[in-house]
């Protein structure tokens, strides 16, 4: 899987599964892979989630208990965040709505699955009631504990990545259970009752039966950013002093596949002398990125590749990229606005599914619909604008962080009252009893 080759590295996982039916792990990773699987289908992500639910998840049903919790409909809630409270892509958006609930509304909990204790667990503890963690804990006894603070709704934003802890979710500890952020797709779970979404991932007639969950569509973006940090500061386009454009994707390797290098050798070869700059974490995938790039032709020279950094290394190496282009058909969600943060547009291309569309979300969050194509030929005739008009290059780049700051896409204020109306509107359902309503998305008040 670290090396791209996500097809195989699911043929080991089902191969596990085969031979170890009850490995919750393997199931879990063939839920969470499949939704970057460039050769899977929606439904086959679909499938795979429910696979794992089917199996880990619904046998726990009979560990549900009757909720206690009081029936009215207005009042202060208990909600509690389950995930990883730590230096990880997830705290840039989980400290907006935490910094930002309405403490007469909500009363919040947080629910640990750690792997350590850091300077960003003690910065988002600050804005919870208690953070409890259970990184050492069974799913049961998380489900117990959560049960015992009473939680009105409880979110899940870890969901099948790393740490998961949705077999706790699966015992029903809170009335109303809510997933978002880890990614956009699904559980698999019947006691996840919602996802939440924007219009942008998922359009008026987009396939809401690809989720278990039903969609609470927020008028804004699924997602607000913070960066944490306003360093290091943006600089200039370095085309300037080298004379040539560098395009680049930072993006994690095993988001990188064939169809990929060729669309961005495309945009190599459409701009002469440009060079590319690669994120590749081991010197195998290194050797497979060139041996990719040289199979569209593209000389070795041109391609660059750097290693895992620190998140400081990592920011600053932006300095070093004029143009990024995104990744397909899974789209860049933290990197892309780490890399505006940084001043460096990003070029993205419309894909088939919420992950795919997680580009055109961001894109409009930030109001900047142009850099947001629909074809592959627009996509490279969209890059090639770009290292063309370097001036331009170079406005845009200057006030891309001020943009990015003063749009929807960092407006914390903004995203949490839409965030807050989405969990009260799921509370009120619970309350009049509208848990099974009919209709596949319910849409919050603005």
């Amino acid at each position: 899987m670290e090396l791209g080759a996500l097809r195989e590295g699911l043929e080991c996982f089902r191969a596990v599964v085969r031979l170890s039916p009850a490995h919750a792990v393997a199931a879990s990773n063939i839920a969470y892979l499949s939704v970057f699987d460039p050769t899977a289908s929606p439904e086959q992500a679909l499938r795979a989630a429910e696979d794992y639910a089917q199996t880990h998840a619904a046998p726990l049903a009979k560990r549900w208990l009757p909720h206690q919790n009081e029936r009215s409909p207005e009042r202060r809630l208990r909600v509690g965040y389950v995930g990883i409270f730590q230096e990880h892509a997830t705290a840039y958006f989980l400290t907006p709505p935490l910094s930002h609930h309405d403490p007469q509304q909500f009363e919040v909990y947080g629910y640990a699955v750690n792997e350590r204790q850091d300077a960003t667990t003690v910065r988002l503890s600050e804005h919870l009631t208690q953070l409890r963690d259970v990184s050492s804990l069974t799913h049961a006894e998380t489900a117990a504990l959560i049960r015992a603070d009473q939680i009105d709704v409880l979110v899940d934003f870890n969901m099948h990545m790393a740490n998961s802890r949705l077999l706790a979710f699966a015992e029903k500890p809170a009335p109303v259970q809510i997933c978002w952020l880890a990614y956009p797709g699904t559980t698999g779970l019947k006691t996840m009752d919602y996802r939440i979404t924007d219009a942008s991932m998922d359009p008026e007639g987009a396939a809401h039966s690809l989720y278990t969950e039903r969609s609470l569509c927020l008028p804004g973006p699924f997602w607000c950013y913070d960066p944490l940090t306003e360093h290091p500061a943006v600089s200039e386009p370095p085309a300037l002093k080298n004379g040539y454009v560098t395009f680049g994707s930072l993006n994690a390797f095993w988001k990188t596949n064939s169809d990929l290098f060729a669309l961005w050798s495309r945009v190599l070869e459409a701009v002469p002398d440009s060079r590319f700059i690669l994120y590749a974490p081991s010197a195998e995938a290194e050797r497979l990125a060139r041996a990719a790039f040289a199979g569209q032709g593209i000389a070795g020279p041109r391609i660059h590749c750097v290693p895992a950094r620190t998140r400081v290394e990592y920011l600053a190496g932006y300095a070093d990229l004029d143009v990024a282009l995104d990744t397909l058909p899974y789209s860049g969600h933290t990197t892309t606005l780490d890399a505006l943060w940084m001043g460096v547009p990003v070029v993205t291309m419309l894909g088939q599914t919420a992950a795919g569309r997680a580009g055109l979300s961001v894109m409009r969050a930030a109001g900047l619909p142009d850099l947001v194509t629909e074809t592959e030929s627009d996509f490279v005739a969209r890059a090639q604008r770009l290292a063309q008009d370097l001036p331009a290059l170079s406005t845009l780049r200057a006030g891309l962080r001020e943009r990015l700051r003063s749009s929807p896409a960092m407006d914390g204020a903004r995203f949490t009252r839409q965030f807050e109306a989405a969990l009260r509107l799921a509370w009120q359902a619970w309350c009049s009893d509208r848990s099974h309503a009919s209709d596949a998305t319910e849409r919050g008040p603005q």
